[in-house]
């Protein structure tokens, strides 16, 4: 019989962690009774984070001149009747993608104006659409370095289990995905 186990990135490390299954010392260590010891079990958590950064420009953008970022509006109007302008882009006017360190093997650091966004996501950029003289950078840090992990919550499988994104800690992940710092 095969069961596969569906909790998201972070129930189904705690749920296998709860139930004996994952890595042996640290189970051992917390009372839990080892079934399979499996030592990436909670190791290699990946996630991004994003920052918005606005500023006023010294006069109002030309490309959003009309702009209301809503059904009606002239260039609304131009991409409806004819599919295309600014409404017919994913709504990133500029953008680019670079190395935050030489030394890395990949660009890490992405970012593009989201002008746009601000209709897509209601409350992610607090200015009104209705001042063409701000301009917000959406600031992407991809390809996370060292990789996070999680520790289920061993006093229950109901309380959330303690997670570390290891946001901002400087370096790589030298010891592999499977180290853990608890």
């Amino acid at each position: 019989m095969e069961v596969i186990l569906c909790g998201g990135a972070f129930n189904t490390p705690q749920l296998l962690m709860l139930s004996g299954v994952g890595p042996a010392a640290h189970l051992r260590e917390h009372g839990i009774a080892v079934r399979v010891d499996l030592p990436g079990v909670g190791c290699n958590l990946q996630d991004r984070y994003e920052v918005a950064v606005t500023y006023r420009m010294l006069r109002p953008w030309k490309i959003l001149e009309g702009a209301r970022f809503e059904q009606g509006d002239p260039l609304w109007q131009l991409w409806h009747e004819r599919r295309t302008g600014l409404y017919a882009s994913n709504g990133a006017a500029l953008a680019f993608v670079r190395r935050s360190n030489p030394a890395v093997p990949e660009p890490d650091i992405s970012a593009c104006t989201a002008r746009a966004l601000r209709r897509l996501l209601p409350g992610f950029l607090p200015l009104p659409a209705n001042l063409p003289d701000r301009l917000t950078w959406a600031v992407l840090k991809a390809i996370p370095q060292p990789r996070g992990h999680g520790e289920p919550a061993l006093r229950g499988s109901a309380r959330s289990p303690r997670i570390n994104f290891s946001y901002f800690e400087e370096g790589d992940d030298h010891a592999g995905a499977t180290s853990r710092p608890w």
